[in-house]
């Protein structure tokens, strides 16, 4: 949940950049999976923000 509507980008960006250093694609790249999409999905209130990478 953001903090605020002004925030979920910055959020986003940061949920993207802990999908990397958490290493939560670490098994499927070892299993030979070649594209990865990563998704963030931000909440503030009932407005929904989606970022994708990959």
């Amino acid at each position: 949940m953001a903090a605020s509507k002004e925030s979920m980008d910055a959020e986003a960006e940061e949920a993207l950049s802990q999908i990397d250093e958490k290493m939560y694609d670490a098994k499927l790249l070892d299993a030979g999976v070649r594209r990865i999409d990563k998704y963030a999905m931000v909440f503030y209130g009932k407005t929904v923000k989606v970022v994708k990478k990959g």
